[in-house]
Protein backbone atom coordinates (compact mmCIF):
# COMPACT_ATOMS: atom_id res chain seq x y z
CA UNK A 1 0.00 0.00 0.00
CA UNK A 2 2.83 2.26 0.96
CA UNK A 3 4.41 1.76 -2.86
CA UNK A 4 1.06 3.19 -4.25
CA UNK A 5 1.76 6.71 -6.18
CA UNK A 6 0.09 8.63 -3.55
CA UNK A 7 1.90 12.00 -4.46
CA UNK A 8 -0.39 11.98 -7.57
CA UNK A 9 -3.30 11.98 -5.80
CA UNK A 10 -5.60 14.87 -6.50
CA UNK A 11 -8.71 13.29 -4.19
CA UNK A 12 -8.29 14.71 -0.27
CA UNK A 13 -9.89 15.96 2.56
CA UNK A 14 -8.14 17.98 5.45
CA UNK A 15 -9.94 18.45 8.98
CA UNK A 16 -8.81 20.09 12.16
CA UNK A 17 -10.18 20.60 14.93
CA UNK A 18 -9.80 20.79 18.78
CA UNK A 19 -11.03 18.32 21.55
CA UNK A 20 -10.81 16.19 24.57
CA UNK A 21 -7.20 18.07 25.23
CA UNK A 22 -5.46 18.03 21.92
CA UNK A 23 -5.37 19.42 18.54
CA UNK A 24 -5.97 16.76 15.41
CA UNK A 25 -5.36 17.27 12.25
CA UNK A 26 -6.33 14.47 9.54
CA UNK A 27 -5.59 13.86 6.01
CA UNK A 28 -6.99 11.71 3.78
CA UNK A 29 -6.31 10.40 0.24
CA UNK A 30 -8.38 8.38 -1.93
CA UNK A 31 -7.06 6.57 -5.00
CA UNK A 32 -8.36 4.14 -7.40
CA UNK A 33 -6.29 0.63 -7.29
CA UNK A 34 -8.50 -1.30 -10.05
CA UNK A 35 -5.53 -1.82 -12.33
CA UNK A 36 -2.66 -1.14 -9.97
CA UNK A 37 -2.14 -4.93 -9.04
CA UNK A 38 -3.34 -4.76 -5.96
CA UNK A 39 -3.10 -7.74 -4.28
CA UNK A 40 -7.09 -7.58 -2.59
CA UNK A 41 -9.81 -9.42 -4.16
CA UNK A 42 -12.71 -6.64 -5.33
CA UNK A 43 -10.61 -3.94 -4.06
CA UNK A 44 -11.35 -0.61 -6.03
CA UNK A 45 -10.33 2.16 -3.82
CA UNK A 46 -7.59 3.11 -1.16
CA UNK A 47 -6.95 5.35 1.46
CA UNK A 48 -4.20 6.76 3.14
CA UNK A 49 -4.70 8.33 6.49
CA UNK A 50 -2.80 10.49 8.39
CA UNK A 51 -3.19 11.86 11.73
CA UNK A 52 -0.73 14.43 13.24
CA UNK A 53 -1.82 15.09 17.46
CA UNK A 54 -0.60 17.37 19.74
CA UNK A 55 -1.17 16.70 23.37
CA UNK A 56 -2.65 20.19 24.51
CA UNK A 57 -1.17 19.91 28.48
CA UNK A 58 2.05 17.92 27.54
CA UNK A 59 3.08 19.13 23.90
CA UNK A 60 3.56 15.57 23.25
CA UNK A 61 3.20 14.96 19.32
CA UNK A 62 2.27 11.63 17.61
CA UNK A 63 2.12 11.11 14.14
CA UNK A 64 -0.01 8.05 12.77
CA UNK A 65 -0.67 6.91 9.18
CA UNK A 66 -3.06 4.58 8.57
CA UNK A 67 -4.24 2.63 4.98
CA UNK A 68 -7.39 1.36 4.21
CA UNK A 69 -9.13 -0.36 1.45
CA UNK A 70 -12.43 -0.80 0.13
CA UNK A 71 -15.11 -2.34 -2.54
CA UNK A 72 -16.71 1.48 -2.37
CA UNK A 73 -15.83 3.31 -5.84
CA UNK A 74 -14.76 6.76 -5.68
CA UNK A 75 -18.29 8.28 -6.88
CA UNK A 76 -19.72 5.76 -3.57
CA UNK A 77 -17.17 6.79 -1.27
CA UNK A 78 -15.73 10.01 -1.65
CA UNK A 79 -12.50 11.26 1.04
CA UNK A 80 -15.05 12.87 3.12
CA UNK A 81 -17.23 10.10 3.58
CA UNK A 82 -14.25 7.73 4.14
CA UNK A 83 -12.60 10.28 6.36
CA UNK A 84 -16.25 9.93 8.52
CA UNK A 85 -15.87 5.91 8.58
CA UNK A 86 -12.81 5.97 9.86
CA UNK A 87 -13.73 8.18 12.62
CA UNK A 88 -16.76 6.28 13.60
CA UNK A 89 -15.02 3.15 13.67
CA UNK A 90 -12.06 5.01 15.71
CA UNK A 91 -15.13 6.10 18.42
CA UNK A 92 -16.39 2.65 18.16
CA UNK A 93 -13.13 1.56 19.33
CA UNK A 94 -12.61 4.03 21.89
CA UNK A 95 -16.10 3.03 23.73
CA UNK A 96 -14.98 -0.42 23.30
CA UNK A 97 -11.49 0.18 25.10
CA UNK A 98 -13.33 2.80 27.12
CA UNK A 99 -15.81 -0.09 28.08
CA UNK A 100 -13.30 -2.44 29.05
CA UNK A 101 -11.84 -0.59 31.49
CA UNK A 102 -14.87 -0.22 33.44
Amino acid sequence: MRSLPWKEVTARRHDREAGHGRLETRSVRTLTVTGLGLDFPYATQAAKIHRHRTALKTGKITRETVYAITNLTARQASPQAISQLARAQGGIEADRTSNQSC
